[in-house]
């Protein structure tokens, strides 16, 4: 399990998804962390650029301007914001969440770039591994688990929920 912060440390949620939004942030509220969220890129945005770094940022990949457009994974503004994120505070912990099913491509630039404090994580996977995904980025490393764990057909951070639910 992810260890509470002993601080009220900043997390900022860029997600495009309401629910999954919403419930990352009670997560992380569990935490202790004081969370600030993003739907779009505009919006993650003004959010870096209007606050300090913060310690953990948990980001969709698949974030776009409008939540409504279907992009594909390339064009992701997901990995153009870790990349702003870490240009700006190379320390920030960061999580990248991911519906792609174990594509990996998207993220391989990232991967290349000698960041740390990184991890990449698939929507459905369980809280558990949400937990070490966190853990490590936090102790500036790298943590890779594309593809969920569990053997439940799944939707997104809907799993996630079910589960924080039943701790």
């Amino acid at each position: 399990m992810s260890v509470p912060v002993s601080d009220p440390a900043t997390a900022f949620v860029i997600e495009s998804d309401s629910f999954a939004r919403w419930a990352l942030s009670q997560y992380l509220e569990l935490l202790q962390y004081k969370v600030l969220t993003a739907e779009t890129y505009t919006d993650a945005s003004a959010l870096i650029a209007g606050h300090p770094p913060p310690r953990l940022v948990v980001v969709d990949l698949a974030l776009r301007d409008n939540p409504a457009e279907r992009i594909p994974q390339q064009r992701s503004r997901g990995i153009t914001l870790v990349h702003a994120l870490k240009r700006r505070d190379p320390a920030v912990a960061v999580v990248i969440r991911s519906d792609y099913g174990g594509t990996v491509a998207p993220i391989l630039p990232l991967l290349t770039s000698g960041y740390t404090g990184l991890a990449y994580v698939a929507k459905s996977s369980p809280r558990e591994v949400l937990d070490d995904a966190i853990s490590y980025a936090l102790r500036q490393g790298i943590f890779f688990s594309p593809t969920s764990t569990t053997q439940r057909p799944t939707r997104g951070i809907r799993c996630f929920w079910t589960r924080l639910n039943r701790r």
